[in-house]
């Protein structure tokens, strides 16, 4: 399911031509030079306009191009477009009558040309290079299927990979006027995978697929191939997905002779060895799977767990360890991550099947989940840190698409302007490809007004609206004490502030005056003078002259009545908490809220019961509030969770 959802977003873009004006910036939108009046989507393939695949050459912005009203594979022309500013694109004529530039290959920038593959008139792939004027094809060196793709650099040599006559797949050199095929290893059918080769210790590595079936790990010093065996003889082996290079170390993902996917490490010197997974994921083959990302001398990736659940894992050059998923979810750890502040964020899928910004803590070894900002399936993917703010796709309650970000505090989302948003297989408001180029954020943006047709849009970061540094709530007396700090502001109208007894539903107790727009530090507080007995929780709903708005984080605070209701213990805890409560002739309530007040758990005690045992083992390690409603009385005890 993930493949399937990973093609969607490459394959969806986005359309209109309009200026949207969101707080001090604007989203500009480049109009399509020619938008056809019908467009047939074949459910799969580039839509209309800007296809996607953006890359910079020599300053100016290289864009793949659907001129046709179709996203069919044998009937589109996909072209080169040029964007160097302002409100229109440069389309570059294809030198033949062929189907064009190879959907989504856009690939490498060498020696002041961009390469890629071009769909000749015979349907033939060829390599192709691009100096910034017009288009350049070469001649394959056989009668194959032609370039595949996957360039690489190595001593100011391109190495790219080509499918042969035979239909095995070999490497070869561009040689300024084509290319150069390497021999392969051994006498293979199949040869190389013709994706994710890497540059490494001076020399290029790359998964095989030998004569005799095992996928081993190969080596070119520039001329040769070398093949190294595998540590554990299997006949699977090398899987060709997301190598990390960590520690002056090679990491490629492995099958073993275990039935357990494990992370092969090669040094560049000696035969690889196979990193033991911290379970025997053989009985689900399981264990590591993709996504590597180095912070702070740790490789973190994702691990598909024994209970078919994934995970964030953790490796320190010699022990993969799991970390803690926040809640009971039958996924978890969903896509890619990313750095952001020194920070590690990923998104992860809790048990409601909502998509959240998370953020690992090193410190308790556990996710902190950040609350999305509606409710809609929420943050998504599509992520790059921009102007000191994280930005990323996200799906909103009206399953539409929009730029949210992440300011360190909150998510904050952009409005999409007035349109329609039906585009075919969600191609609807921000959809992806984002790219900073002369200090703006270039992104897709889809369905306005043409459903399937995908324009270029621009965002002035700079100027963002208000950047919160924190919002605490605190006791003071019998009161409640509520502060946040702003760094800056824009166009900041007012504060509402809102109160809730249960986490979701929030009404307004007040309002707080903002600056309007100020670049200075500014410090804000409200007192709630009647704060119930039990939990409170309180959020900020921060608001622009203009109407749009965005919400805080939610911070909560618990007022205990002079009579106890109940009593819990162990404190902290490790497995399972024990209640002790007064007899009571109706139902009991027990809720369970995390240190984000999220409710983790709810659990109802039937009349006439004295105890209650509740099982927190699978709950990560943290602070939590349990809160007891018997008929109209309410009591929140504070939890440690070892």
């Amino acid at each position: 399911m993930k493949k399937n959802l990973r093609s969607l977003l490459f394959a969806i873009t986005c359309s209109f031509s309009t200026v949207i004006i969101l707080n001090a910036q604007s989203i500009n939108v480049v109009p399509n030079p020619n938008v056809p009046s019908i467009f047939a989507w074949t459910g799969s393939g580039s839509l209309s306009g800007y296809a996607g695949t953006p890359i910079i050459l020599n300053n100016s912005l290289i864009l793949e191009y659907n001129a046709t009203g179709t996203s069919d594979q044998t009937q589109i022309k996909l072209q080169l477009a040029v964007y160097n500013g302002g409100n229109s694109f440069n389309i570059i004529p294809n030198p033949d009558a062929g189907q064009g530039v190879y959907f989504q290959s856009i690939q490498i920038v060498f020696n002041n040309k961009l390469f890629f593959i071009y769909l000749d008139v015979s349907g033939i792939q060829r390599l192709a290079s691009f100096d910034g004027i017009s288009i350049t094809l070469y001649p394959n060196p056989d009668g194959g299927l032609g370039f595949l793709g996957s360039p690489r650099i190595l001593n100011n040599t391109l190495y790219v990979a080509y499918s042969n006559v035979s239909g095995v797949t070999q490497f070869g050199t561009f040689n300024g006027n084509g290319i150069t095929l390497i021999p392969n290893p051994d006498n293979s059918t199949i040869g190389f995978f013709n994706n994710y080769s890497v540059v490494f210790n001076n020399t290029l590595c790359s998964r095989y697929v030998t004569a005799a079936g095992p996928k081993q790990l190969a080596i070119l010093n520039g001329t040769t191939w070398t093949l190294l065996p595998n540590p554990d003889n299997t006949t699977r082996g090398v899987t060709p997905v997301f190598p990390a290079m960590y520690n002056s170390k090679l990491y490629f993902y492995y099958y073993s002779a275990t039935n357990q996917y494990q992370y092969m490490e090669y040094d560049g010197i000696n035969n690889p060895t196979l990193i033991a997974n911290p379970q025997n994921s053989s009985v689900n083959n399981g264990g590591v799977i993709e996504f590597p990302l180095v912070l702070n001398g740790i490789l973190y990736f994702q691990y598909y767990d024994i209970a078919n659940v994934y995970r964030l894992a953790k490796f320190d050059g010699t022990t993969i360890s799991l970390v803690p998923n926040p809640d009971a979810s039958p996924y978890g750890f969903y896509n890619t991550p990313v750095l952001y502040n020194n920070n590690l964020y990923i998104i992860y899928r809790t048990s409601d099947q909502i998509y959240h910004l998370t953020q690992y803590l090193p410190a308790s070894n556990s996710l902190n989940i950040l609350p999305n900002p509606d409710g809609g399936l929420g943050y998504w993917d599509q992520k790059l840190v921009y102007g000191n703010n994280l930005f990323f796709q996200y799906n909103n309650a009206s399953s539409v698409f929009q730029l949210g970000y992440f300011n360190g505090s909150t998510i904050k989302l952009v409005a999409n302007p007035p349109g329609v948003y039906n585009g075919a297989a969600g191609n609807n408001g921000y959809t992806g490809y984002p790219l900073v180029w002369n200090n703006i954020l270039y992104m897709q943006y889809g369905s306005v007004p043409y459903g399937n047709a995908g324009n270029l849009a621009s965002f002035d970061g700079s100027a963002l609206p208000i950047t919160m540094l924190n919002f605490t709530a605190q006791k003071n007396g019998n009161v409640s004490l509520l502060q946040w700090d702003v760094a800056s502001e824009i166009n900041n109208n007012y504060f509402s502030v809102e109160h809730s007894t249960d986490g979701t539903n929030f009404q307004e107790i007040g309002k707080v005056t903002g600056h309007g727009t100020i670049s200075t530090e500014q410090r804000y507080q409200f007192t709630d003078n009647n704060p119930l007995q039990g939990l409170n929780f309180y959020r900020l709903k921060q608001l622009d002259f203009d109407g749009r708005y965005t919400y805080s984080n939610i911070a909560s605070l618990a007022f205990t009545s002079v009579a106890n209701l109940f009593k819990v213990f162990p404190n902290p805890a490790i497995k399972n908490v024990n209640i002790a409560m007064p007899l009571s002739a109706g139902i009991s309530i027990i809720n369970l809220y995390d240190f984000a007040g999220k409710k983790v758990m709810e659990k109802q005690i039937s009349a006439n019961s004295v105890s209650a045992p509740i099982d927190v083992s699978k709950l990560s390690a943290g602070v939590y509030q349990f809160t007891l409603v018997q008929g109209t009385q309410r009591q929140s005890v504070q939890v440690i969770k070892k």
